[in-house]
């Protein structure tokens, strides 16, 4: 076989993993949603968080968390949570 068949086979061989691939990337998330207190949420599982700003010192600050609720959609979620930044004391 010459060098094009041989790609054309490998690259036919791979269309049904390559679209398993891309299936399963991450989910798109709708809209970021900023949390209010008392706010209600169903979360199932948490993906991750993250701060939105430095921690370097003691304040609030925002955070993202990005989770799945019962039906497994994903959302990302806003919210304003103090640091455990450098001055922050715990009494």
């Amino acid at each position: 076989m010459n060098k094009v068949k041989v790609a054309a086979v490998v690259l036919v061989a791979c269309l049904p993993l390559m679209s398993w691939a891309a299936e399963s990337v991450s989910e798109p998330v709708a809209e970021v949603e900023h949390y209010s207190y008392g706010q209600a949420l169903d979360v199932k599982e948490v993906i991750s968080i993250k701060s939105l700003q430095p921690e370097a010192l003691c304040g609030v600050v925002e955070k993202e968390m990005l989770y799945k609720d019962a039906q497994g959609q994903q959302h990302e979620l806003v919210y304003k949570a103090v640091s455990n930044g450098i001055g922050c004391s715990n009494g």
